[in-house]
């Protein structure tokens, strides 16, 4: 709509003779067939987005409540029931943890290798869906790119069904 009111105030430009749920009606309705598997890649990338949006924040708090259980009892020397804590979460920080934890006494290295295995394994379970992602981030230019060809073909085909061609009707 403010596009509109910005149009307004150039000197020539004239009210428009619809309004823009109007004019989105009508550009949805010139689209050729190529708008629905574009219609489905949002669809499907907003799904993918929310799902992992709700996911991550799940996560996230869990991670927040674990990381300060935890911290709070190993502050007191209380090892086994840190072990507990998050052995009995899932929560991806808490497995980490736990990896780490449960090798306390063979050393730091040994620590350090466990923490750092766990941690590629819980980064492979939260990159899950971005794979969906990626996919249709690389499909749906060329979805476009395809319609957008469909169109000129169209286009040439009508101006050859139109008869005599002219050299600045094609241009």
């Amino acid at each position: 709509m403010r596009v509109y009111g910005a149009l307004l105030q150039i000197p020539g430009m004239e009210a428009p003779d619809e309004t823009f749920s109007e004019l989105i009606a009508r550009l949805w309705g010139d689209t050729g067939f190529m708008r629905w598997p574009l219609l489905f890649c949002l669809a499907m990338g907003l799904a993918v987005i929310a799902w992992k949006f709700v996911d991550l924040s799940g996560k996230a708090a869990k991670t927040r409540k674990i990381l300060r259980d935890v911290d709070e009892v190993l502050n007191q020397g209380r090892i086994r029931e840190a072990l507990e804590i998050t052995r009995d979460s899932n929560a991806p920080a808490a497995k980490i943890l736990y990896a780490g934890l449960e090798r306390h006494d063979e050393g730091t290295e040994r620590v350090m290798k466990a923490i750092e295995n766990q941690g590629l394994i819980e980064l492979s379970k939260l990159e899950k869906g971005l794979v969906v992602l990626a996919t249709l981030t690389n499909v749906a230019p060329l979805l476009g790119f395809l319609g957008t060809v469909i169109g000129m073909i169209q286009a040439f085909q009508s101006i050859e069904l139109a008869g005599e061609v002219e050299a600045t009707l094609v241009a």
